[in-house]
Parts: C-alpha cells; structure tokens; sequence
C-alpha cells in the first residue's frame, strides 16, 4: 500500500490502470470492468434493513437478482457473509451503498478498497 493524498491505495493489477478513485480493468468475459473505490463505514450496524428483506445480504441478492455472492473484497470465490455499508470514496457522492463482504472486511472499518461497479447498491433503493 502507498498513502496518497490522505488515502491509501494498492498497487494496480496488470492490466488495470488505476485514475483516482476509479480504476479500469480489462479481467473479466465482458471486456472491461469499472472498478470504483470505496471504503468500509463505521457505525453502521444499527442500520434497520428495509422492510421485506431478511438482511442487508439479502436486500443485495434481491436488487441485483445474484444469489450467494462471493467477498468483493477478496473476489476469489470467497463466500460473502453480511451486506456492508460503503461510501465511495469521491468527495462528490457521500451516500451509502451495500456491498457483499466476509465478515473480516466487514470488521475493517474505514479500510479502502476496490469494487466492481456492478457489486454497488445504493442503500435505499427502494
């Protein structure tokens, strides 16, 4: 990890070229991916899940249609374990995503890291 501007960011990947907060990577069948920075919000616990979901995994599964999502964290086939709460990491949109991670990020409060866009939702969506 290099510290940058008061955030800490990795390395890029072969093949992903890393712009602030963004990064674009060309792994994946459908060609590039948008990989957006975010980081892993303290306090959030108390959070009530929206009516007529069973968790914030659950509220996840159900918004992106995806069963049994693997860490977006980790994405090397580690089961998820809760939906976080993440912000993005740019100064121009503060609200609160859900994201499916393991629960030791879940427990890495204000850790950066990378996401692929697709993995967002927004936390009230409803």
């Amino acid at each position: 990890m290099v510290a940058h501007t008061n955030h800490s960011y990795r390395k890029p990947k072969r093949n992903e070229v890393q712009l602030s907060t963004i990064s674009v990577s060309r792994k994946g069948p459908k060609g590039y991916k948008l990989m957006i920075k975010v980081h892993n919000l303290r306090g959030t616990s108390s959070s009530d899940k929206p009516d007529g979901y069973d968790s914030w995994l659950d509220y996840w599964e159900k918004k992106t249609g995806r069963k049994n999502p693997q860490c977006a964290y980790h994405r090397n086939g580690e089961s998820a374990d809760v939906g976080a709460h993440v912000q993005k990491d740019s100064m121009s949109d503060r609200r609160w995503y859900i994201v499916p991670v393991c629960y030791w990020v879940n427990n890495q409060h204000g850790m950066s890291f990378s996401v692929d866009e697709d993995d967002l939702v927004l936390e009230n969506d409803d």
